[in-house]
């Protein structure tokens, strides 16, 4: 897996990270430690591209939980966007799908005004 972190130009803009390959046991704690590092400095929001993502582990999805607890309560405040079938899959059988925000596309999950 290989991920591209672009941090928030502002304080209220959203850190986006794009995942590619697979967020398993080998990846997924770097990331991790990246977005922590985001959120230390401020950041409020993430949003996480899994456009070019084939697959998601227990320990990736152990990984978004824990980032969705560090940004706070608001349940947008960490945005999936571009979630593919199999990825989505992972989500439906571990009874997760309503504790994420799911965005179809960038633009959604980012709006202009945003």
């Amino acid at each position: 897996m290989s991920y591209t972190l672009v941090p928030g130009l502002e304080s209220t803009s959203p850190a986006i990270v794009r995942i590619s390959g697979r967020l398993d046991a080998y990846s997924a704690e770097t990331m991790e430690s990246a977005l922590e590092g985001e959120i230390d400095r401020g950041t409020s929001r993430v949003v996480l591209d899994f456009s070019d993502c084939a697959f998601i582990s227990s320990t990736g999805l152990r990984v978004l939980f824990s980032l969705q607890k560090r940004l706070g309560k608001a349940r947008d405040a960490l945005r999936l966007v571009g979630v593919g079938p199999q990825v989505k899959k992972i989500f439906t059988i571990t009874d997760s799908v309503d504790l994420f925000c799911f965005c179809r596309s960038l633009e959604e999950a980012v709006p202009p005004t945003e």
